[in-house]
């Protein structure tokens, strides 16, 4: 784990009042000049707090900030690249100049991640994605789908849905809901997700939000057991052993993980059923 500074991009319409939104995230490694950003391409909800917002500009200036942060970072990886720097203020200065205007970034803010690229994810999930519309909205009912399609029935079968309930995680940082959890000693939650999508970069993404919410998870003083209850990508070997090693990989002696697939869903729930009924 190594440190990452990070800052969000807020829309800041009247400074007296306060109100505002957030709408993006940039993260930097200052070891090695790693520079990463996620911004919203979309309006969205956010008129609905704002209904005066010009949402052509914002989204257009939005696009600006972020391309320009795209091109500092090819810069600062470049081998000719001629300065150092060692705060990311210094670099969002320069694509946004603090003054009168309703775009602002936050103060700079540290964290511990595996890298800038995990750090926008996780905090773009976090903070900024409840904004977000229908792009984000499918997700989270494709994830929903997964359980109802897919791994109800088999839980259902076996008599395990009924021992279900929801169980709240309190983390380090942050509590973290489960609609679907078990206790026998530790807490065994199941969470359906979703990993077929279509872009190899979006699997990955996803991917590297559920390692920080893992992250997340491992902080807490609980013992827990995490059942992903998944659809992997069809027909992508690589991709597959990709999700399993990166998922698995944040495993410790406070958090178990199982990635349950279709192919192996039979074999857990039987084995979830027999621990079940040794408690019963």
């Amino acid at each position: 784990m190594i440190t990452i500074q990070y800052q969000i991009l807020r829309y800041l319409p009247d400074r007296v009042s306060g109100e505002f939104v957030n709408l993006g995230i940039v993260a930097f490694d200052p070891s090695n000049g790693t520079l990463k950003s996620k911004f919203i391409t979309k309006i969205g909800k956010i008129s609905s707090f704002f209904p005066n917002i010009n949402s052509r500009f914002l989204i257009k200036s939005v696009k600006t900030i972020h391309e320009d942060l795209d091109t500092f970072s090819t810069r600062l990886q470049s081998e000719f690249a001629f300065k150092r720097f060692n705060s990311l203020d210094e670099i969002t200065k320069s694509v946004l100049p603090k003054d009168d205007s309703a775009l602002i970034f936050s103060d700079i803010k540290k964290t511990l991640d595996i890298n800038p690229e995990a750090t926008v994810d996780d905090l773009f999930s976090r903070f900024v994605s409840i904004h977000l519309t229908e792009e984000d909205d499918e997700e989270v009912r494709r994830d929903k789908e997964v359980w109802n399609k897919v791994y109800k029935k088999h839980f259902d079968d076996y008599g395990i849905s009924s021992h279900l309930s929801a169980h709240k995680v309190k983390t380090k940082n942050d509590e973290l809901e489960f609609e679907k959890a078990w206790k026998n000693g530790a807490w065994n939650c199941f969470e359906s997700v979703s990993f077929n999508l279509t872009r190899p970069d979006a699997i990955k993404n996803k991917v590297y939000k559920w390692v920080g919410k893992l992250d997340e998870l491992n902080s807490s003083s609980e013992q827990v057991h995490i059942y992903l209850l998944s659809i992997l990508p069809h027909g992508s070997p690589e991709l597959d052993k990709f999700i399993n090693k990166t998922i698995k990989g944040k495993a410790t002696e406070n958090l178990k993980i199982d990635l349950v697939s279709e192919s192996n869903v039979t074999t857990i729930v039987k084995q979830i059923k027999k621990e079940i009924d040794k408690h019963s």
